[in-house]
């Protein structure tokens, strides 16, 4: 049994390289968008919350991602070989992967990356037929930076666990295939031995290095804010008072997913190509979206940001948007909730469809059952609200979003906040938190 995974930035050829080796060595093809396709077509329980997502504009969570991929893997025979392809795609899903194949009694032999250099990219870009709306040279070069910003983590990882090997991509494709086999067949005859080269490994050293900031000069005071917290911490309606108390927009990342899809933009556009492909939208969206947002007028004078960074290379984007508008991230405040209290909130968790106004049965009921305050729609509940789904996305919240927290921890940003008990008193231990920030 061989199992290997494809990791490349678009156009390198993944899915046609993958297509030829599995029919050559008799593989399951595995990909994101393929696993997302069939679970939303076969209407399985895991499909339907993907839709779900998806008609009320949201993002597709990592937690659904992940089990679908799961289940596939479990649901295999245990002599079937299995060929990855774009996944995984961050450290998170790379330490995933791997626990996962040490319960399934499988091992990941060999991670083939497959490298372009950009120029090729723009070249088969221009061919693709028919076009898609982010096949623009200026938004393909944002998204290789992302690639390499997300991705170059996921490679290292690899490379010391001595199952990288490095592709050269740029040739036909026959002989990209080629050159895969080659090594699919040195792992079935059990001679495979992963090394880069000086030139390979210098290559991905410099992906991983990153850029000394420049100087910033503040060209306006103003106050930016980040509110974070797991899944149930309350960080919406918090974010909601500290934007209000303070008249700064609150910028949350569902609702601007939402308003470019609703609204058609570019960005909107985009997003739903890749939603009509089945495909997972990219981090580059997501960042442009905040990028564009960060940069209107109504912002100038601050934001409070919640749902953005959830992992260290948006963390990062993040620091490379603030620059580039001359200003820096004031605080991070992180609410933190004991587990199990997230649990058994989130059971009582009510949302609006329209504005996404949270309500709960207890702790912050509407004034009419089952109808928003601010607009009169009917209320509905997430059907991933579920103890053992929540209790999975704290995982993947501790694995993803911890270090985001220790990187601004790091930077003297960090305020820890309880946010255990009634709104109004963790609303007063904000503005308490407050008061520190704003003499600083």
């Amino acid at each position: 049994m061989m199992n290997v995974a494809l990791v490349g930035p678009t156009c390198a050829g993944k899915t046609t390289c993958a297509s030829r080796l599995c029919e050559l060595f008799q593989l399951r093809h595995l990909s994101t968008g393929q696993v997302l396709r069939e679970n939303r077509i076969q209407q399985t329980a895991l499909g339907i919350l993907t839709r779900k997502y998806v008609e009320r504009g949201q993002l597709v969570p990592n937690v659904i991602v992940n089990a679908m991929i799961e289940e596939a893997v479990r649901k295999l025979p245990p002599e079937q070989g299995l060929l990855l392809d774009g996944f995984p795609s961050t450290l998170y899903q790379a330490r995933f992967l791997d626990e996962l194949f040490h319960a399934t009694g499988r091992r990941l032999d060999a991670v083939l990356w497959l490298q372009i250099p950009e120029a090729v990219v723009f070249e088969r870009a221009a061919r693709r037929e028919p076009p898609r709306p982010d096949d623009r040279p200026e938004i393909l070069h944002h998204r290789l930076r992302v690639f390499h910003r997300t991705t170059g983590p996921v490679l290292d990882f690899y490379r010391k666990a001595k199952r990288l090997v490095y592709l050269d991509a740029t040739g036909s494709i026959e002989a990209v295939s080629g050159a895969v086999a080659a090594v699919l067949e040195q792992i079935k005859a059990g001679s495979f031995q992963a090394a880069l080269a000086d030139h390979q490994n210098r290559f991905l050293d410099d992906l991983l290095t990153e850029p000394v900031p420049g100087k910033i000069t503040v060209s306006q005071p103003s106050l930016d804010l980040i509110v974070m917290g797991a899944p149930g911490s309350g960080k919406g309606t918090h974010a909601s008072f500290l934007a209000s108390q303070f008249a700064i927009p609150h910028i949350a990342t569902g609702n601007l997913f939402r308003e470019n899809l609703g609204e058609g933009t570019l960005l909107g556009k985009i997003a739903r190509a890749y939603i009509d492909r089945g495909e997972l939208v990219p981090d580059d969206v997501t960042e442009s979206m905040i990028r564009e947002r960060l940069s209107r007028a109504d912002a100038k004078d601050g934001f409070v940001l919640d749902g953005f960074p959830r992992t260290l290379p948006q963390c990062k984007a993040l620091d490379e948007i603030m620059a580039q508008l001359n200003r820096k991230i004031d605080s991070v405040i992180f609410l933190v909730v004991p587990d199990e209290e997230i649990v058994n909130r989130i059971a009582g968790r009510w949302l609006c469809p329209l504005c996404q106004s949270p309500y709960h049965l207890e702790y912050h009921p509407p004034k009419k059952p089952n109808t928003c305050d601010r607009d009169g729609s009917p209320l509905y509940r997430r059907d991933d609200d579920t103890p053992e789904t929540v209790r999975a996305r704290l995982k993947i919240f501790r694995g993803q979003t911890l270090p985001v927290i220790e990187y601004y921890r790091q930077a003297n940003l960090l305020f820890e906040v309880p946010g255990s008990g009634e709104v109004a008193q963790v609303d007063g231990l904000l503005l308490a938190v407050m008061k520190k920030i704003k003499r600083q």
